[in-house]
């Protein structure tokens, strides 16, 4: 019997059986459309490596950018979560934010501080938003959510950031698009 025959073929069985034990998942992934200033990179995040997160580049601010339509709770919500590599004074109004459906309706965010936020549609609804601009250093992280059946994670869909000042100027992030990705 060839030895040196089976323990590759032994070799390509077990990649394969493990192979198929990794799955991917459909998500929506943002991207941008030709701005020079601004970037989406993916980079390790605070759960580690796997998998790569999200995160808007620009005007010395990172934000991380999380999209939750493709759960099955059928409630839609978006996390930012800002960080600034220099001394910079960043406010943001996050009840400006909102997302334009692939049939055109604009959805207003309302917009919660991550902590005590929890996936539960009747506490979102009944819990009082932010609405006024908060200084990024006290709130950092921010939960969107948006009152409408999450899109398909075939449907594209554009978010606008509006409402962020860095040292009192606009700050002028694009629209932020989504579309089908697989991780």
């Amino acid at each position: 019997m060839n030895t040196k025959f089976i323990s590759p073929l032994l070799l390509a069985i077990f990649l394969a059986l493990l192979g198929g034990c990794a799955q991917s998942i459909a998500v929506s992934k943002p991207y941008l459309l030709g701005k020079d200033n601004w970037k989406i990179i993916e980079d390790c995040g605070s759960e580690g490596c796997y998998p790569l997160a999200d995160y808007l580049i620009g005007n010395s601010t990172r934000i991380r950018i999380d999209s939750t339509n493709h759960f099955d709770d059928q409630i839609f919500t978006i996390t930012l979560s800002f960080s600034s590599k220099e001394d910079n004074t960043i406010y943001f109004n996050p009840s400006l934010t909102e997302i334009k459906l692939s049939n055109g309706k604009i959805i207003p965010a309302k917009p919660f501080p991550c902590k005590n936020s929890i996936r539960n549609l009747q506490f979102l609804r009944k819990r009082q938003p932010i609405t006024k601009p908060i200084r990024i250093g006290n709130i950092f992280c921010f939960y969107l959510f948006f009152d409408v059946n999450p899109p398909s994670i075939n449907d594209e869909f554009e978010l606008m950031i509006n409402g962020v000042t860095i040292d009192g100027l606009p700050a002028n992030i694009p629209t932020i698009y989504f579309k089908k990705w697989f991780r």
